[in-house]
């Protein structure tokens, strides 16, 4: 059994996030959507990203409240085993922070137990934040939406 990584998401200075704001995070290797309370929708490409850098977008609040509920519901921020995990598939941290409370989990596609639930929120995240374009195909396993 292995330990997750310790999160890391938000802690570029190039991203205007303000002290007690309450957000959803989407945290990985190549890239991080932030989607704020306001319906402020913030995406960081990392170096492998198709998109390096700071883009940020507008969308509805409701979005926010929706993604926090598919967060609950795929209990992302649970302390998960992670036993049988292949090495060489990409985790995701998975964030949500209210004011000063910050709540954070670990999702690994080479969990067998993680991958449906890993889905389903890569897809609202990167729906949430019209990232697809922004992204690009990093991961050569990943097709239609879903991870071989």
């Amino acid at each position: 059994m292995r330990d997750p990584p310790e999160p890391t998401f938000g802690r570029d200075d190039a991203l205007a996030i303000t002290t007690g704001e309450s957000f959803v995070v989407l945290s990985g290797a190549d890239y991080e959507i932030f989607v704020f309370e306001s319906g402020r929708v913030m995406f960081n490409g990392k170096p492998s990203a198709a998109r390096q850098g700071v883009v940020e977008r507008q969308t509805m609040p409701s979005v926010y409240y929706e993604l926090k509920k598919l967060i609950a519901v795929r209990s992302a921020l649970s302390r998960r085993l992670h036993f049988g995990c292949r090495a060489g598939h990409p985790g995701f941290h998975v964030g949500a922070v209210e004011g000063q409370r910050v709540r954070a989990g670990y999702l690994n596609y080479g969990c067998f137990n993680q991958v449906d639930d890993l889905d389903a929120l890569t897809a609202a995240f990167i729906r949430a934040a019209d990232a697809a374009a922004l992204i690009g195909k990093i991961d050569p396993g990943y097709e239609n939406g879903r991870h071989r």
